[in-house]
């Protein structure tokens, strides 16, 4: 079912350049334009300081002090920029396409990463979002092909954030690593010369080296 107001979604392929410093791999990023559509000025949001992130108030849910189409009887916040209602999953007050609500969480073993990127899945997609990487909104995208029954982030406990596998993929901070082999692929301490290891290469923040 469609929601009572209009959705937009560009779904664009490109290659990832400047993430994390440079070109990591092609991935297809399903980016929302539905924030200057979703969230509006609202009388009824709070202002100031006060009005970072979600609130419910007024029998309105506000994002940043906007007004947006959350149901606020069902509301619930996921963390600070993902939230669900009864129908949608929702980034930053405006509605993530095709994801399921009575599914969708945020990944395990993981809080929010550098840039403020994250990783959540539903029962059939998998997602990542970056909160500071399109100013003054974030962006949020579906991760092509990637398995949620098989899905990990590799925890932040054991060196660099942002890596995250299934079994058959690896994605640094959301964009895959082409060419590592993720039965294989783990991190590597902190500290080291390099970060993560599969059977054939070494890794450093994404980047695949040939192993000397």
């Amino acid at each position: 079912m469609r929601p009572h107001y209009r959705t937009y979604a560009l779904w664009i392929t490109l290659v990832a350049v400047g993430v994390i410093g440079g070109t990591l791999a092609q991935a297809t990023f399903g980016r929302s334009t539905e924030h200057p559509l979703f969230l509006a000025a609202d009388s009824r949001c709070p202002v100031g300081e006060s009005a970072r992130g979600y609130q419910r108030a007024k029998n309105i849910v506000c994002y940043n002090g906007q007004g947006t189409p959350i149901d606020a009887a069902s509301f619930r916040p996921l963390e600070a920029n993902f939230a669900i209602d009864a129908k949608y999953v929702y980034f930053q007050g405006s509605p993530v396409p095709g994801a399921d609500p009575k599914t969708f969480h945020v990944a395990d073993d993981q809080t929010i990463m550098a840039g403020g990127n994250v990783y959540a899945l539903d029962e059939e997609r998998v997602f990542s979002a970056c909160s500071d990487c399109n100013a003054p909104y974030g962006i949020v995208w579906e991760l092509e092909r990637a398995d949620p029954t098989t899905f990990q982030v590799l925890s932040r406990e054991y060196g660099t954030p942002g890596y995250a596998k299934d079994a058959a993929q690896v994605w640094f901070f959301g964009a895959a690593i082409e060419g590592a082999d993720a039965s294989t692929f783990g991190l590597l301490p902190a500290g080291g010369s390099h970060d993560a290891t599969d059977a054939e290469n070494v890794f450093v923040r994404g980047y695949k080296q040939d192993r000397i």
